[in-house]
Parts: structure tokens; sequence; C-alpha cells
């Protein structure tokens, strides 16, 4: 791409929100808030307009006022004022949104990718997505490490999650854990479990979504407008049903595989083990998972 190519992330989201039809924007929030959230500032009219839906990964909460605000998730953390702003705007402007928090989106192995992957060694799509996986994690890491995230986010919470170590073990071997710093060769120890955040938001902005995978929200009004929350274990999004979309859709990246059908790549496989089951984690393969974000990581579809 060339130079003259090139333009400023939020002059380019300015432009396509005047540019799109009334009613017709849905947005994917899997990062920071910010440039959607200065939009709702400096424009409010513009995204009350153009936009229909958005579709958050993030995470709200009950203030002691009882009103709604943003949790603790890092996408909230990024720019804790946007976030809020960005809530309160659809809120009281009457724009339906989607929010998942990290407790409503299940574990998943992250042996399954790495599965495919090694199927088609030579397949440079699933080498990508395998090595973004670990390089998104050992990034998390080094984010842990420097003090980034909230403070349940610890170095046990690390190791039960992504690396399959168990509490008994952490504590018994917790000086040893404890005492990996920033540049540890993290990759050999990844063996756990990460949380398909993003792809929960993006299932969210599917027309058939409700049906297609059994979504329970719990169902918020306000300003006549009805949000759909997904925020605690109860609206969990079935892991079966997410095992199969990702199952599929590495089948359809790997097209050429002999023998390979999506019907011996069961869920059941793949289920986590109750030992080694959180619902206290926030970080997913992407986007949460990521170090703080430059501007201008919102999309816009």
């Amino acid at each position: 791409m060339r130079p003259e190519e090139l333009h400023d992330g939020s002059e380019l989201l300015r432009r396509l929100v005047r540019e799109a039809a009334p009613a017709s924007l849905t947005f994917l929030m899997i990062s920071a808030m910010t440039d959607l959230a200065e939009l709702m500032r400096d424009e409010p009219e513009l995204i009350h307009a153009k936009v229909r839906h958005l579709c958050v990964m993030g995470g709200l909460q009950k203030s002691g006022a009882d009103q709604w605000e943003p949790d603790t998730a890092v996408n909230n953390n990024w720019d804790p004022a946007a976030a809020k702003l960005m809530y309160d705007f659809c809120f009281g402007r009457g724009i339906p949104m989607s929010v998942v928090s990290r407790n409503a989106v299940p574990n998943l192995p992250m042996q399954l990718a790495k599965d495919f992957a090694a199927r088609e060694p030579k397949n440079v799509i699933m080498e990508y997505l395998v090595n973004a996986q670990e390089l998104g994690l050992c990034g998390l890491w080094k984010t842990l490490c420097a003090g980034r995230l909230p403070e349940r986010c610890s170095k046990q919470w690390y190791f039960e999650t992504f690396c399959g170590v168990d509490a008994e073990t952490f504590a018994a071997k917790r000086a040893f854990y404890e005492g990996l710093g920033p540049d540890a060769e993290i990759s050999p120890y990844l063996n756990g479990h990460v949380k398909p955040y993003d792809v929960c938001a993006l299932i969210f902005a599917l027309p058939d979504a409700a049906s297609a995978f059994d979504l329970r929200p719990r169902l918020e009004e306000a300003k006549g407008t009805t949000h759909r929350f997904y925020l605690e274990p109860s609206a969990m999004i079935s892991l079966e049903k997410i095992t199969k979309l990702l199952s599929e859709t590495f089948l359809e990246v790997c097209e050429g595989f002999s023998g390979l059908e999506a019907a011996s790549w069961s869920a059941d496989r793949y289920q986590p083990a109750s030992s080694t089951t959180s619902t206290g984690t926030s970080a997913s393969s992407a986007g949460d998972a990521a170090p703080a974000p430059a501007q201008t990581r919102t999309a816009a579809s």
C-alpha cells in the first residue's frame, strides 16, 4: 500500500459512518472503545442516525445506585472514560447493545486449532492462526508481568487457564511459577484453554444468532429499547455450538484434507475438565488478550 493510500483511522471511521445508509451499521467492539466513543461525543446525531446495533466484548455491572456501569473487563479498562461514554450513549439514545462478559464465555481448549494445523502443516492460514494464538498469549504474559492487567489476573490465573496447571500443582511449585518473569520462554507451557470472547461477540452480529446458537440473554429494557446482556454463567454460550462453528470454519480453511469430516471433530473431545474450567478469566485468543491497543481497533460492518 502506498503512503498516499493510508488514512487516519478516526477520520476513516467518521467518513464511513457519514456515507452509510440510515440505521445500517453494526459495530463489533473487540478492543478499546475510544474511537467510537469519541465519535459519539463529537457527532451524537450522526451515530444515532446510522448505527442500529453494538456487539460488545466487554461487560457491565450494577453500581451502588442500581445503574449499569462498565465492569473490570480489560477492554473497558483500556479507556474507562470511553467505555462509560459508549455504554451511557447507547442506553440514553436507544441503540441496542449485545454485551458479552468473560463470565458468559466458555473455555475452549487451544488444542483445537493445533489439531487442525497438524493435519495440514503446509496450510499457511492454519499456521497463522495457531501462531497468532500463541503470540497473543505470550504478549498477555508480558502484560501481566508489567502489572497492566486487573488484579484478578495473577500468575496463578494465567497458568491455570492457559497452561493446564491445576491449583494444587501451582501451590506445590509456587516459587518456580511466581519467579518467572516477562522474558521467560512461556510458549512451552501453553496447553490450556482460551476464551473465544471475540468469536462470541461476532456471533451476536449474525441475523439468525438467537436460534442458531440457542442464545439466552438477560433482556434489559431502557428508553424503549431492548438490550441483550450475556454477563453471567447462566447466559453462557454453548461450548458445543462454538466448537462446531470453529471446527467447520477450520475445515473450510483446510479444504483438501482427505477423509477429514466435521463429524469426527466432536465437541465432546474438547469439553474442558471440571478441574480446569474457570469462569473468572477475561482474556481471549485475540482482542482482549492483546497488549494495550493503538487507536482504531473497532470494526464497522
